[in-house]
């Protein structure tokens, strides 16, 4: 990929996940009124650094990750119709790139990310190696879901790309479930194959979802991945 190439894919990649900042802090504004929601975010204080942030650098592999859903020309149009009628976005399936699930700010999601219900992969490379601790899924409040809530994650795995490693996402650090009953931000302690803390630095984390609650297809909000360097 060109420098030219890079720096437009990284600009488009940024007005996205701007444009998911800017709806989503509307949907903040309406859960506060709403009383729903609160005390959410309060889960990941102390966890450090969310690496996986589109505002810290962080941005998606798309070499180890899998396409989305309705990403064709039918699927654009019915986008752009969700656009206009928002009720209906369920009807018209309008998902969005994986960059959405990037977002920087701590307002509730509002931007989804669609693809198969089961085997769906997400890969998130960082601006520099850190040690990852903990990763979150978070999903839009039920307030704000238009489509079923039994298309969130289930069952999913948790890959590491160790630094200075040339085999990529090679590190296993661990399987989780997540709750659809639970919290919407849920978060997820990573350990290695002992059971223990990961001690050394990663350059990319990549999340494996091997089923949903149902759906026939599977849907997530945001990722984000916590640590230190």
């Amino acid at each position: 990929t060109s420098p030219d190439a890079a720096l437009a894919l990284s600009a488009a990649e940024k007005a996205v996940a701007a444009a998911s900042a800017a709806e989503a802090s509307a949907a903040s504004a309406a859960a506060a009124a709403s009383g729903s929601g609160a005390g959410q975010g309060d889960a990941t204080v102390g966890l450090g650094v969310d690496w996986a942030a589109w505002g810290a650098g962080a941005f998606i592999d798309h070499g180890h990750s899998s396409g989305a859903l309705g990403r064709h020309f039918t699927g654009r149009l019915g986008r752009l119709a969700a656009s206009f009628l928002p009720q209906y976005r369920e009807l018209f399936a309008a998902p969005h790139p994986p960059e959405v699930l990037l977002a920087w700010d701590s307002a509730p999601p509002s931007r989804c990310h669609s693809m198969v219900a089961a085997g769906g992969t997400v890969a998130i490379r960082f601006p520099q190696a850190v040690r990852a601790s903990h990763v979150v899924i978070e999903q839009t409040p039920l307030w704000a879901s238009s489509w079923p809530s039994r298309a969130s994650p289930r069952h999913f795995q948790v890959q590491a790309w160790p630094a200075d490693v040339e085999i990529p996402y090679s590190v296993e650090l661990g399987a989780f479930e997540y709750q659809l009953h639970g919290q919407r931000l849920q978060v997820f302690a990573l350990t290695d194959t002992n059971g223990k803390a990961v001690s050394g630095r990663v350059q990319g984390i990549r999340f494996i979802f091997d089923d949903n609650w149902g759906e026939a297809s599977l849907t997530v909000c945001r990722l984000r991945v916590f640590g230190e360097l």
